[in-house]
């Protein structure tokens, strides 16, 4: 193996790389179906973390029942 060959990897120099190229709409596209949904899992755990005090006493739950509510 020679010297260039080492430096620029099996493929040489001209071998399309994801560092060496932009992201596709396809890629963009997938990026923000994760985020947004990520966001939404991230929402409903604070949505239940305000709630559940008023569903504790609302539905009467003792701290293990409390527990399963906010694992869901």
């Amino acid at each position: 193996m020679t010297a260039a060959e080492d430096a620029t990897g099996a493929r040489g120099a001209s071998a399309d790389t994801a560092a060496d190229r932009a992201p596709t709409r396809r890629e963009w596209v997938a990026l923000a179906v994760l985020s947004i949904g990520l966001g939404l899992i991230v929402l409903d755990g604070t949505i239940v973390g305000v709630a559940l005090p008023a569903i504790i006493s609302d539905l009467r739950l003792d701290l293990t029942d409390a527990q399963w509510v906010n694992s869901l």
